[in-house]
């Protein structure tokens, strides 16, 4: 497309209801020499891939380096479906997309319009990972709980930047795997309505973009400096979740009327806390 690097791109795993969401949020760059960088929760894990034709069906082979669990899920040789954005890891009756995500060259600043149509609110200077800017949405989401009370989700406590896509499909997976949350949230806990502001951040779309979410405490904080206190992004004077979990009850939320954090508990009693979705690009 005009106006981008084909050259600098990264392939990206997103979130796909009804799917296997184990590594959405992750990142992989398949560099021409062979070598892999495969990015999950903000960690790198070195290896190496290739193309093969097995009995005339394309097939990749990947390779990560060490014994961790993440090396071995990311160590195998699968059938793919090929097509100039899309890599489909076919994994038995289920399939894991790579989603080709091209560097802009055009050059964002802050509280203009970013790709997506949202406001962008920080660049951290330079493209990895997958991304270099940060946008939020125009507006508010519906009024939604934080998730289950009284459990602790493992791996969702990070608040800062960077970390927002991998908490909220943290937090997304968690209630997935309830199974009937949703319908009948008093399997969590008498209090819960079943909502979960995360699963509808990731849900969310745009300019037919996908890939937002629930930011970490840290990135809601730059929403509320960089673009709430200069009159920009249509926010109230009101408390907003973020995806950073406290403790088994509780979840970090910014008072976006002073910027101070809150800790509130994970069902909304008056349910007024807000939600707005970002995403990273």
């Amino acid at each position: 497309p005009q106006g981008q690097n084909k050259e600098n791109f990264i392939w990206k795993i997103p979130f796909t209801e009804y799917h296997n969401n184990d590594y959405a949020s992750s990142a992989l760059q398949m560099n021409q020499d062979g070598t892999l960088n495969f990015y999950f929760n903000e960690i790198s894990y070195n290896g190496n891939w290739r193309f093969l034709l097995v009995d005339n069906q394309l097939h990749i082979n990947i390779h990560l380096e060490g014994d961790s669990k993440i090396a071995k899920d990311w160590s195998f040789d699968k059938k793919i479906i090929l097509t100039p954005d899309k890599i489909v890891i076919i994994d038995g009756i289920t399939s894991i997309t790579l989603e080709k995500n091209i560097e802009s060259t055009i050059v964002y600043e802050i509280g203009k319009t970013g790709p997506s149509g949202g406001i962008v609110f920080y660049d951290k200077g330079n493209y990895t990972k997958g991304w270099r800017y940060i946008e939020a949405a125009l507006a508010d989401l519906e009024t939604f709980e934080w998730g289950c009370s009284g459990s602790l989700i493992p791996n969702c406590s990070n608040s800062e930047i960077g970390y927002g896509f991998f908490n909220s499909v943290t937090i997304a997976n968690y209630h997935d795997n309830l199974k009937t949350y949703y319908e009948n949230p008093s399997i969590c806990n008498a209090s819960n309505n079943g909502t979960v502001a995360a699963k509808k951040a990731i849900l969310f779309r745009n300019n037919n973009l996908k890939n937002w979410f629930l930011p970490s405490n840290d990135e809601l904080y730059l929403m509320y400096t960089n673009l709430h206190q200069k009159a920009i992004g249509n926010f109230s004077n009101a408390i907003y979740w973020s995806s950073t979990q406290e403790n088994e009850n509780n979840a970090k939320t910014i008072n976006f009327e002073n910027g101070s954090t809150v800790l509130k508990t994970k069902f909304s009693v008056s349910n007024d806390t807000k939600t707005r979705a970002i995403r990273y690009f």
